[in-house]
């Protein structure tokens, strides 16, 4: 056993021990960048931490203004009650499976896309517990249902951030698009049948077909044409249009919100569509490096186009008659994002120091079997990158360096870094993390070993058919 795969199995463990024994990951992130930092500094000198660090804080920058934007944005809406018209009408046809996939699925979706890290979860479990589904259900579906839209979730970060891609032309951005065509359209099925184990009720699948195929089939369309755009689009407008088509086609005709309704609910999110598309294609080109050949810092920054948005819509509610809150908001993001953030800049830290020791321990490990190299390593680091770290993009950033400097050159290497992403956003539905956060505003207790069985085989059966779909693409 090499002395990098050692170094990458002992950081793993202080991170996993951090996590599992002491219950605080910022504690694990610490000894593992402790460990690997001094193991660097004996091995080839101080000097040789700084492309590291310097990585880290732009790494670091666009995380934090991301999270700590979406986050600002969500609460301003929170405060002034502003989706809960429309919950009140949708409430109105009862609770069933159209409910669930348009909460689920479609919305749940719509807020991946746009402000993603544990928001959508812990904004659709109230929601569906407000309608009466037992809280076993409500944190199951909002987990299983956040897999797909991942992929391009938190307009693309585990993307752009995780793998460093910013191109809809790119291979990786069309292999993921290809990889995840066929579970996104068998996940209405999975969530279907999760709701019947939770709920302890049976379906009329034979009824019910057309309007999970429905689900899927609106979804998917939108995936694709955003997918052809820009990588920040698929998962915001699989969201978006998919639940206006869905609501359209599949919604009881009394529970469809009219039109005007739409717009008084959802104005504040075009209104961020609005200001992001311009600034995606004005500030993408711009950006600043540090080091040569180390990370460069965009000036395309949808953190801040969050906090843009949130001021344009607090002055606007304040003119129609809310009260003022822009100032509490901000101090209630500072107060929940304060160790989160802190958090993850030790993580991304851990990620930038183990990606050398990483990139061998993979070599190590599939050096007689190529097809686990492309294939099932990637998509099984992915889910457990997810569910180490509880985040697509930090899963992402563990791995994906060590994939490329193993697969460098190689025909197929874009197709594994593919695989890895899908595995990245599949392992959301079991993160300790996001299960945690999702249970703590349900009132029930529920274990969280109950949570991750019923969530597994769905991160099974999803990953299966993504190396199914791989495995054609390589042999045709």
């Amino acid at each position: 056993m090499s002395q990098s795969l050692i170094f990458t199995l002992l950081a793993l463990l202080l991170l996993l021990g951090g996590i599992f024994i002491l219950r605080r990951l910022w504690m694990g992130a610490l000894a593992g960048v402790l460990f690997l930092g001094i193991a660097h500094v004996r091995a080839k000198g101080v000097a040789s931490l700084f492309p590291a660090a310097a990585d880290t804080l732009f790494v670091w920058a666009e995380l934090g203004l991301l999270i700590f934007g979406a986050y600002l944005f969500y609460n301003l809406l929170h405060r002034q009650r502003q989706m809960e018209t429309f919950h009140q009408k949708i409430g109105a046809s009862g609770t069933g499976l159209p409910v669930v996939l348009l909460f689920g699925w479609f919305l749940g979706s719509l807020m991946e896309g746009i402000a993603g890290f544990g928001i959508p979860a812990m904004l659709v479990a109230p929601l569906l517990y407000s309608f009466g589904f037992r809280p076993l259900t409500c944190v199951i579906i909002p987990l299983a249902a956040n897999t797909a839209s991942v992929t391009f979730g938190a307009l693309a970060t585990a993307l752009r951030i995780g793998i460093g891609v910013i191109s809809p032309a790119d291979a990786v951005v069309q292999y993921t698009v290809l990889l995840n065509a066929l579970p996104i359209l068998a996940m209405p099925f999975v969530l279907a049948w999760l709701y019947t184990q939770t709920e302890g009720i049976s379906l009329s699948w034979r009824s019910e077909l057309q309007t999970l195929l429905a689900a899927g089939v609106c979804f998917l369309i939108p995936y694709l044409v955003g997918s052809r755009i820009s990588v920040e689009l698929p998962t915001v407008l699989a969201g978006s249009i998919g639940l206006f088509a869905f609501v359209a086609l599949a919604m009881p005709k009394e529970a469809k919100p009219p039109a005007l309704l739409w717009w008084q609910s959802f104005w504040p999110y075009l209104l961020f569509i609005a200001l992001l598309i311009p600034a995606s294609w004005l500030f993408k080109p711009i950006g600043w490096q540090w080091l040569e050949g180390g990370k460069k810092f965009s000036a395309f920054q949808p953190g801040l186009l969050f906090i843009l948005a949130g001021i344009i819509y607090q002055a606007i509610a304040v003119k129609q008659g809310a009260r003022k809150g822009f100032l509490h908001a901000w101090q209630q993001t500072v107060g929940k994002m304060r160790m989160t953030l802190f958090s993850i800049l030790l993580l991304v830290l851990f990620t930038q120091l183990i990606r050398t020791d990483m990139a061998a321990a993979y070599a190590e490990l599939t050096p007689q079997h190529p097809w686990m190299a492309l294939l099932v390593f990637p998509g099984i680091s992915g889910v457990m990158g997810s569910f180490i770290t509880g985040s697509a993009t930090m899963g992402n950033l563990l791995f994906a360096g060590g994939l490329k400097h193993l697969l460098a050159g190689q025909l197929w290497m874009m197709l594994a870094l593919a695989v890895l992403h899908s595995g990245s956003a599949v392992g959301n539905a079991i993160s300790l993390q996001n299960i945690l956060m999702v249970k703590s505003i349900v009132p029930d207790e529920i274990e969280e070993a109950r949570i991750m069985q019923i969530n597994a085989p769905v991160v099974a059966f999803y990953m299966l058919l993504v190396w199914l779909a791989a495995w054609l693409v390589m042999s045709l």
